[in-house]
């Protein structure tokens, strides 16, 4: 069995942290309360992104290497800088 699909609230972390490397055949993730990217590059499988609501994120710089990401969700990312 493979895990292609999950949903994680980071709560007061700052980041997913590298449990996350061990999910490289991930295609969907939504995550809820990011502030960075971090560890996110790992996920080379990831194919679906939703950060909603990440509302102190302020940039994607860790989602370099997705080369396989089709659709990022941004909305109401508020602090998100160009």
């Amino acid at each position: 069995m493979v895990l292609v699909a999950l949903v994680k609230s980071v709560g007061a972390t700052k980041y997913p942290g590298p449990a996350m490397a061990a999910l490289p055949a991930l295609k969907r993730l939504t995550v809820v309360g990011l502030r960075k990217t971090e560890g996110l590059s790992s996920l080379v499988g990831l194919e679906f992104l939703n950060l909603t609501d990440c509302t102190k994120l302020k940039n994607v710089d860790g989602l370099t290497g997705l080369s396989k990401l089709r659709e990022l969700d941004l909305s109401r990312c508020t602090k998100l800088k160009n």
